[in-house]
């Protein structure tokens, strides 16, 4: 059985937002840490960043289209490093004046 530890949605903008969940679960081969979670940051629509840890795959984040690793040390550390990662994104898309293509597919 999962148990809810964290589920939001924080507004950033009127065309975007962070959220999270985040659910204990059984450890297992899929889990071993018992948590299961999933963190997305979505601008106009597309989802730009996410981090999760989907089952058979382990720690991962999709960006721009593209899947990669991700260490993890604990959940609260992931979190805070997931927002440093929004933060740079916000930036890059401030200081372009949204002129890239994230989350755009080719």
């Amino acid at each position: 059985m999962a148990y809810r530890i964290v589920e939001e949605r924080n507004e950033l903008g009127p065309d975007e937002f962070v959220e999270f969940r985040v659910h204990e679960v059984p450890r297992s081969a899929f889990f071993s840490e018992g948590i299961k979670y999933s963190m997305s940051y979505v601008r106009k629509g597309n989802c730009i960043l996410r981090y999760d840890n989907e089952r058979g795959k382990g720690h991962h984040k999709h960006f721009n289209g593209e899947e990669s690793d991700t260490e993890f040390a604990e959940i609260n550390t992931h979190m805070k490093k997931f927002l440093q990662e929004v933060a740079e994104i916000r930036r890059d898309f401030d200081e372009t004046k949204g002129s890239h293509n994230y989350g755009q597919q080719p």
